[in-house]
């Protein structure tokens, strides 16, 4: 076989396709932003992932598969949203419902753990919501007048997560209700 009827058999590679291009690395890329340190409860967080090759080069395109999922304590686990900026990294937000100090905050790049992930983020309760919020005690259905009834108010936001910092105003109505004894 001559030269030439080598040359004519070979496959011909397109000039940009015989660069072989890095590809992202996972456990290379790193996540910054207030997202990683947690935050409320019905509150979006967001963060930034910055994807990186093996030899810890920045990316400067996108495309990649991004997975981001927060879980509490027996909760049903949340899972966040990519946005590819095509430029190597991605917008992540996550909106947190259930409140615990110590929720785990996974974020992946192509199936593979990013640096620090999981992560342990504390997300606390959302604003007081009145329609949540528990109250009980004696002092809601017996009393005397001009004696001190007591009652308990337990707040929660608005997906039922117990708030334990005070500063809320509460305003009580004392309503008289017809007596059970005839003589009173």
């Amino acid at each position: 076989r001559s030269m030439v009827e080598a040359q004519q058999t070979a496959p011909m590679v397109h000039p940009s396709r015989s660069v072989k291009r890095p590809q992202t690395a996972g456990r290379q890329c790193t996540a910054s932003g207030n997202g990683l340190h947690g935050g409320l409860a019905g509150v979006s967080a967001t963060l930034r992932v910055i994807c990186k090759d093996e030899e810890g080069n920045k990316r400067t395109s996108g495309g990649d598969v991004i997975f981001c999922s927060l879980s509490a304590h027996n909760s049903t686990a949340v899972e966040g949203h990519a946005i590819d900026n095509t430029d190597g990294t991605y917008n992540i937000s996550y909106l947190p419902i259930t409140a615990d100090p110590h929720c785990s905050l996974t974020i992946t790049v192509n199936g593979t753990h990013i640096q620090g992930s999981p992560f342990t983020v504390a997300i606390t309760p959302g604003r007081t919501d009145a329609n949540a919020t528990e109250v009980f005690g004696r002092g809601l259905y017996d009393g005397l007048s001009g004696q001190p009834s007591q009652f308990i108010i337990h707040t929660k936001d608005m997906y039922g997560n117990r708030r334990t910092d005070g500063g809320d105003t509460f305003h009580v109505k004392v309503s008289p209700i017809q007596s059970l004894v005839p003589e009173l």
